[in-house]
């Protein structure tokens, strides 16, 4: 488990609006994501997850996707997953998210655009 004080150099990486998520995504570091994931979103209006280096995620981290989104809805903002792990597919897959399911990629490849836009979030 790695400790919540280096989340900042584990989410370093916000480049544009592109955010790599590099830890778990689990109820250890779930009140110091929720305050990255949401200050990207308030900062970029559109934001591109990337947790292809998600190693372990709980049902914290899928409230912590679920808030991101409602939250990019409510300001009208974009937001997208642009790789995810077989570890966040898989639980993408076992809670029936397909929104966020179908814009995973695999590690590496690239995605066109932001595949989820404020309209289909605010319809979800």
């Amino acid at each position: 488990m790695m400790q919540t004080d280096s989340l900042a150099e584990v989410a370093n990486d916000l480049q544009g609006d592109a955010l790599r998520i590099e830890t778990e995504m689990s109820i250890y570091q779930a009140e110091a994501l929720k305050a990255l994931l949401l200050a990207a979103i308030r900062r970029n209006g559109t934001l591109a997850l990337d947790l292809g280096a998600v190693t372990e995620i709980d049902s914290s981290g899928i409230q912590l996707l679920m808030l991101a989104w409602r939250e990019a809805g409510r300001l009208g903002a974009r937001i997208g997953i642009i790789a995810c792990s077989d570890a966040v597919r898989r639980l993408l897959e076992a809670f029936g998210l397909h929104e966020m399911l179908r814009q995973c990629v695999e590690t590496g490849e690239s995605s066109a655009a932001l595949a989820l836009q404020t309209e289909e979030t605010s319809r979800g």
